[in-house]
């Protein structure tokens, strides 16, 4: 059967489907809600079938009219975030309603509008039991006539080759617990694709710092070089460098890159670097400086991506199960008394859930299908619910691993596409950057902070600053607003977009008036301007500046100012060690009863590095980091304690940035004819030599490789 018949047939199914859960829809609202009024007696036949026409005509203006909507791109959506969809399904109702004997509704507004609201939250909940789960076969039918008749597989002017590449990142998901989500049930896509012997697992360590800035800069340039963590303090800039802050993306981005990333020609969306993407979509590094051309795309994904009357309702109703669910979730552990735990309800994390787990997560699938369908050579996205929920949760929770079955489906409609839609073949890879370790925090065991715990063994006359991470849990917030800015300011540039302009200016207003703090407008983060010492965490892994050098300081130069921070900080119970320099500028490891000198591999005592696995190769990744002029003046790693928990500087239960546990563990699912092996990768920035190859080697592959690979999916 062909593609698009296939498609139109399951369309036709969803249709009736649909018909008949409006139905039931429309008996419920009209026998219990007063605006919504028949003219027949409620037990009458004659109700039934008026409320059969109705729910007909209904879905057939939806059919009808949505094609048209498509292709007029309105940015309707946009301007009122998706409260259009509803404001359709209202004018709607009362059409049919006028042309439809039993049914009236007065007032129109604001019955005609509680009405579609309410019906589409019925059909949402309904839809759901029945199990149909097929919501882009609207929008791949509609893509699909687009890509025949408006030619839109030509984008960016690419050369798609005979195959291309398709990579989803899942962030901060381990190989272990990869494994238990598949063997448990929350992954059944991904459990079809490694148990159908077309796709195989590797695992391998994605190095240090365990963060995804430097593991994504690896994978997507082959180089993380000085990026010695997601926080650090620039002394030549005296500032503070964050890597999920736009600005500070972009500085890291042209750090590494040399013009011939994974993803030249190609599409980075919802990612912390761009690869060199010819088109970017809500990638933190590329926000300030997309060309025109990929920007307006960009917008028209975005504006498309609500077009559908039910998709904002739909959204809706999905985003608030899942605040629901986090809501649940903390009291669950409230009650029980679970530990350990963090507050969940009054810190902006239900909000973040929301974006990240739900909006985010949709927007990139439907976006990665779409570039799918135009033949884009090389497209990369990641999926971030998981980690932002494990970070809170625990990532070995009921509550994290629950976030996977909404990932997983997203995948499947992905692979779907490849099957159906896609004009050539297409290699499918899933892999993540790190994973995530769990326990405790610093502070949670030990009433102190490590930014007050250095406080207290420094000289009085030393003030000490810590870069709090309050601006980051608004990054994918200011993110959007960016997006809408820089449109505003390149849309400026050219004619008859005055409208245009105005919806992308009063959205981001709206936004920022909705969502941010007014202190944050200005700066997203706070900037030690007279500190002498400066504190940087990221997960169980800290940098400790001392500005008063604009080099490193060493280990002998530090005791002499403050004589009892060294071995205060190496002899504290949450500290596994701490790494400085010595006069001769070898970097040295400390320990509560040995050291190890990195430079060298002397080890005098115990080695520090005993109780962590492969001591050797976490040698080689510490003196790695070390060696980087942005590496702290000392190096502080938590312990790993002897239930395989560490110990987070910052208030997050689920950890990574550091050693110890599953946080450098990651994995790489790849077709089964790819031959990819672990090969020894010690750093996420061998990964981009294995993706790259495979990229180059696609063109020399027949197609019928790819053709006959049985891409998993339910029809």
């Amino acid at each position: 059967m062909k593609p698009s018949v296939a498609v139109f047939l399951r369309l036709a199914l969803r249709f009736v489907v649909i018909w008949l859960i409006e139905t039931v829809a429309l008996l419920y609202l009209a026998t219990r809600f007063p605006g919504v009024l028949l003219e027949f007696p409620q037990r009458s036949p004659a109700i039934i079938l008026s409320a059969v026409l109705m729910a007909l005509a209904l879905s057939a203006i939806n059919i009808l009219i949505q094609p048209l909507i498509t292709m007029l791109r309105l940015p309707l959506n946009i301007i009122t975030i998706g409260l259009s969809a509803v404001v359709v399904n209202s004018v709607t109702l009362r059409l049919a309603a006028s042309r439809l004997a039993g049914f009236d509704i007065e007032p129109f507004f604001p019955n005609a509008v509680w009405a579609a609201l309410l019906m589409a939250l019925i059909s949402t909940v309904l839809t759901a039991l029945i199990a149909l789960d097929d919501e882009y076969a609207f929008y791949q039918f509609v893509a699909h006539v687009l890509a025949r008749h408006r030619g839109i597989r030509q984008v960016l002017k690419a050369q798609t080759g005979p195959c291309g590449m398709v990579i989803v990142q899942i962030d901060g998901l381990s190989s272990q617990r990869l494994r238990y989500a598949v063997q448990h049930g929350y992954m059944p896509t991904m459990k079809a694709m490694l148990s159908g012997g077309s796709y195989e697992c590797v695992t391998f360590d994605c190095g240090l710092p365990s963060q995804t800035s430097a593991c994504q800069a690896g994978i997507l340039y082959g180089n993380n070089d000085n990026i010695p963590a997601f926080r650090w303090y620039d002394k030549h800039l005296q500032r503070m460098i964050v890597s999920n802050h736009p600005g500070d993306a972009n500085l890291i981005n042209n750090m590494v890159s040399t013009g011939a990333g994974l993803l030249r020609g190609g599409s980075s969306i919802n990612n912390l670097i761009n690869g060199d993407a010819a088109k970017s979509l809500l990638t933190l590094s590329t926000l300030a400086g997309q060309s025109r051309v990929p920007t307006i795309r960009a917008l028209d994904d975005l504006s498309s991506f609500w077009f559908n009357p039910y998709t904002f309702t739909r959204t809706l109703a999905s985003t608030l199960g899942d605040m629901l669910a986090e809501i649940a979730e903390s009291l669950r552990q409230q009650v029980r008394n679970e530990r350990p735990r963090l507050d969940r309800l009054f810190t902006g994390q239900i909000f973040l859930r929301m974006l990240t787990n739900i909006f985010l997560r949709d927007l990139s699938a439907y976006v990665v299908m779409l570039d799918i369908i135009r033949g884009v050579p090389i497209i990369y996205t990641t999926f971030m619910g998981y980690d932002q929920v494990a970070h809170h949760a625990g990532p070995d929770s009921i509550d994290a691993l629950r976030t996977l079955r909404g990932l997983d489906k997203q995948l499947r409609h992905i692979t779907q596409t490849l099957r159906r839609l896609a004009p050539h073949p297409y290699n499918l890879y899933v892999l993540s950057d790190h994973g995530q370790s769990f326990g405790a925090t610093f502070k949670q065991r030990y009433r102190i902070s490590l930014r007050d715990l250095v406080d207290t063994l420094t000289n009085r006359n030393t003030p000490v600053e810590q870069a709090y991470p309050e601006g980051d849990k608004m990054t994918y917030t200011s993110a959007l607003i960016s997006e809408l800015h820089a449109a505003d300011r390149q849309l400026a540039v050219q004619p008859n977009m005055r409208f245009r302009r105005a919806v992308m200016r009063q959205a981001a207003r709206t936004l920022e008036r909705q969502t941010l703090p007014p202190d944050e407008h200005a700066a997203l983060v706070h900037t030690p301007s007279s500190s002498r010492i400066v504190v940087c965490v990221s997960g169980n892994l800290a940098h400790l500046y001392f500005d008063f050098s604009p080099d490193k300081v060493a280990l002998g130069e530090i005791e002499s100012r403050h004589p009892e921070l060294v071995r205060g900080l190496v002899m504290h119970d949450g500290i596994g060690f701490v790494i400085g320099y010595d006069d001769d500028g070898n970097v040295v490891m400390l320990g509560k009863y040995g050291a190890r000198n990195l430079s060298t591999g002397t080890i005098t005592g115990t080695d520090p590095l005993s109780p962590y696995s492969s001591a050797d190769i976490r040698a080689t990744q510490l003196l790695r980091i070390a060696e980087f002029g942005n590496a702290g003046d000392l190096i502080l790693n938590s312990t790993l304690y002897p239930d395989g928990t560490v110990a987070s500087f910052e208030e997050l239960i689920g950890v990574h940035g550091g050693l110890g546990g599953q946080q450098t563990d990651a994995f790489i699912v790849y077709p089964a004819d790819a031959d990819i092996r672990n090969e020894g990768i010690i750093n996420a920035a061998q990964v981009f030599q294995i993706l790259d190859r495979h990229r180059n080697g696609c063109a020399e592959q027949p197609a019928s490789a790819t053709e006959r690979r049985d891409t998993p999916g339910r029809s």
